[in-house]
């Protein structure tokens, strides 16, 4: 029997890596869905295995957390990325996803592009709506373009937790930019 987290859920098939960084493709066994249970992205789970193309879940761990949307469990920390600009920060949303994530007692981290497509009014107006995150005790980064060096510098800090990365309003430049800062960790 060996343990492991689920890294990928497809088709039915869950991916699941043990501490040696060994991959394994397993299924669920039928007595997770006569309970009602879906393993999760994030689960800590044991399995058997005859190979690594062939295994089946036996037992899942305590969650301490779960997501819908996407479907995940476990999270350790959440990136919430807001545009400043095409289409304009919202606030209204940034709130609701605040919500669920301290719903689920998750450590939320907002990230808000584009700040060099404003002028320095508009620039402002963020800056004082950020600040008023900062006085909840939210951890706002902001985020220019041409100095990835703030993104570079949180992905190295937080590489060995789970995170969820939701790039809502942005476009590919700042996914880009995302990838950039996370092909550099060291693993």
């Amino acid at each position: 029997m060996y343990k492991g987290r689920i890294v990928k859920a497809l088709s039915g098939f869950y991916y699941v890596e043990t501490a040696e960084k060994e991959l394994y493709q397993t299924r669920a066994r039928g007595n997770f869905r006569a309970s009602g249970i879906t393993p999760l992205v994030g689960d800590w789970v044991e399995f058997q295995a005859e190979n690594k193309k062939e295994g089946y879940i036996l037992a899942m761990g305590k969650r301490d957390n779960a997501f819908v949307r996407p479907p995940i469990a476990n999270v350790d920390q959440v990136w919430l990325f807001f545009s400043a600009a095409e289409p304009d920060l919202s606030t209204t949303l940034m709130d609701r996803f605040l919500v669920a994530i301290e719903k689920e007692d998750v450590t939320p981290l907002i990230f808000i592009t584009k700040m060099d497509l404003l002028t320095a009014e508009k620039q402002l107006e963020i800056k004082q709506t950020t600040a008023v995150y900062e006085k909840m005790g939210y951890q706002v980064i902001i985020l220019n373009d041409y100095e990835p060096a703030a993104l570079t510098e949180k992905a190295k800090k937080t590489s060995r937790t789970l995170d969820v990365c939701d790039c809502w309003s942005i476009r590919c430049r700042k996914i880009n930019l995302f990838k950039l800062a996370t092909s550099q960790l060291e693993t």
